[in-house]
């Protein structure tokens, strides 16, 4: 069964293309709640979402226990 995350993935396309939906709604409240802190992105720099998830998952899966604590 597909996630969010699968979703993300899939839908590549640009919102001037289609209107924004049910899911790309969930999508950026999900978003709200991860932690993008320096160690993901500067203050001053600008990135895609997509770039910043990217980033965000790579700091997880470096993290030993990212549940307990953040890296």
């Amino acid at each position: 069964m597909a996630n969010i995350f699968d979703y993300m993935q899939w839908r590549d396309i640009l919102l001037t293309k289609t209107e924004f939906n049910e899911i790309d709604n969930l999508i950026l409240a999900r978003f709200s709640y991860f932690p993008l802190d320096e160690k993901i992105i500067s203050n001053t720099e600008k990135i895609t979402i997509k770039e910043s998830y990217k980033r965000y998952e790579t700091n997880r899966n470096n993290c030993k226990s990212f549940t307990k604590r953040r890296c």
